[in-house]
């Protein structure tokens, strides 16, 4: 009986649908080039914490 609840309450709470009018799935691209990308590797610290002094 209790899994039976457990199940019933999961299914309610936990939909298994997705919104196609989701931001996520309607956003701006995150990539705004193809290519390779250069220069990423050597500039890692730069990109993530801003020039060094």
């Amino acid at each position: 009986m209790q899994a039976w609840i457990r199940a019933a309450i999961r299914a309610q709470l936990l939909p298994d649908k997705v919104d196609p009018t989701d931001p996520i799935f309607t956003g701006f691209p995150l990539i705004r080039r193809k290519g390779p990308k250069t220069g990423v590797a050597e500039r890692h610290d730069e990109i993530l914490y801003g020039p060094s002094e």
